[in-house]
C-alpha cells in the first residue's frame, strides 16, 4: 500500500509563544493550485539541499508519537537522490491577506496587510 501523505510548506495560521510573549499570524489565500507538471516538480525537487528532501522521506507519518528522536527514521535517499519523490507536492497560493498579533506584557501590536494592486499595503489594527 503506498503512503499517501505531504509536507506542506504554506503555514495558514500559527501561534508562536516566548515567556512573556505571543505572536499569531493568519494567512488568507485565494486560488491555492497544486502543481501538477512532473517537469516542474523534479526541476524544484532537484535544486532543494539533501537536508530538505529528507523531510519527504521520513518512514512514519508526520505527527506519530515517538518516545525519542532516535525512533525517527529515515528512507535512504537513493543513487538516483529520487527516493520518496512522491511525497513531494507544491501548492501555489495568492496570498490575499496577512494579519499578525503580538501580545507582549509591555504592550500589544496587530497589524493587517492585504494584497491589492500587485503589493501589499499594511493597517494597524486595535489588538
Amino acid at each position: 500500500m503506498k503512503r499517501l501523505y505531504f509536507i506542506v510548506l504554506i503555514i495558514f495560521s500559527f501561534t508562536f509563544s516566548f515567556s512573556q510573549t505571543i505572536v499569531s499570524t493568519n494567512i488568507e489565500n485565494k486560488n491555492a493550485i497544486v502543481e501538477e507538471s512532473k517537469e516542474v516538480l523534479s526541476d524544484v525537487w532537484s535544486k532543494m539541499y539533501p537536508m530538505s528532501r529528507e523531510c519527504y522521506r521520513v518512514k512514519d507519518a508526520p505527527g506519530k508519537v515517538v518516545a525519542s528522536r532516535d525512533e525517527v527514521l529515515f528512507e535512504d535517499e537513493g543513487n538516483d537522490k529520487l527516493n520518496c519523490f512522491e511525497n513531494f507536492v507544491i501548492i501555489n497560493c495568492h496570498i490575499s491577506s496577512i494579519e499578525t498579533l503580538f501580545l507582549h506584557s509591555s504592550g500589544h501590536v496587530r497589524a493587517k496587510y492585504i494584497y491589492e494592486n500587485g503589493a501589499f499595503h499594511g493597517e494597524w489594527l486595535v489588538p
